[in-house]
């Protein structure tokens, strides 16, 4: 996720404690990052799966023409694009190799989404109630022992993989399905049941807003919690760079003191 995001009160600091990754783009930085994230998603060694964005932003028009901008000043891989942005492959070589050599990952997959109607582009469509009629998903499993080991030629298989994807997405909004035949869910008890799941859904989260902010105002102990709450959060951006990254840092610093301890007994050894 964007590192802007990461000190947004509430749904950021969930994210942090989540253990999402922030990139800020600044690749130094960024690559360090990486690495100590890496390594602490191993150290709590349980399963993962990590859900990326090459593209790096949303489709927009003005994201479209940025990117199909920079892609034309290229030598290789330089076609226009329609339905996707080209994705950032510097950053995507790098985690599958620091998550390959962490051993971590066993496959990638490659997802592709079609929408039938409209569908939102920013939140404020959301508010709207701008929602697709059907989304389609198209899903392409790589095994991990498929995919090159040199960060340059992990490049090319990534803006290999763009190219079918706009051939897959262009494909779609043509014949309104992907490349194999569209399985459609037409059970009507089914979809009886999630109209009535969705609805329980929002009427809960409405509740559940309604209720925490009356304890919020009702109640002295709540707020000073509130307040406990945000105040840690707010030292922890200012003097760590948020809980995640102290989190990962301390665990590095745990890692690095575990090798230095061990290299003695092997020389000893």
């Amino acid at each position: 996720m964007k590192a802007g995001l990461k000190s947004m009160p509430a749904l950021g600091w969930a994210c942090q404690h989540a253990g999402y990754l922030f990139l800020h783009r600044q690749w130094e930085n960024d690559q360090e990052r990486i690495n100590n994230i890496i390594g602490y998603y191993k150290s709590c060694q349980s399963p993962l799966s990590l859900l990326i964005f090459p593209e790096g932003t949303n489709l927009t028009n003005e994201t479209k023409i940025k990117s199909n901008n920079y892609a034309s000043k290229q030598k290789t891989y330089n076609r226009i694009y329609e339905y996707c942005l080209h994705p950032h492959v510097t950053g995507f070589a790098y985690l599958v190799n620091a998550m390959r050599s962490n051993d971590i990952v066993d496959a990638i997959d490659d997802v592709t989404i079609g929408y039938e109607g409209q569908f939102p582009i920013t939140e404020l469509d959301l508010l709207k109630g701008r929602f697709p009629k059907v989304v389609h998903f198209h899903i392409k499993r790589y095994n991990i022992n498929e995919l090159p080991q040199d960060s340059e030629q992990i490049g090319d298989w990534l803006r290999k993989c763009w190219d079918e994807k706009e051939n897959r997405l262009k494909e779609f909004y043509e014949k309104k399905q992907f490349d194999s035949p569209t399985k459609r869910l037409n059970n009507e008890r089914m979809e009886s049941t999630v109209r009535f799941q969705r609805r329980l859904a929002l009427v809960i989260c409405t509740l559940f807003i309604l209720f925490w902010s009356y304890c919020i105002i009702a109640f002295v102990k709540i707020k000073f919690y509130v307040v406990l709450v945000c105040i840690f959060h707010w030292v922890m951006e200012s003097y760590t760079n948020g809980v995640i990254d102290f989190v990962c840092q301390l665990d590095a610093n745990y890692r690095r003191q575990q090798q230095q301890q061990q290299q003695p007994a092997i020389r000893q050894d």
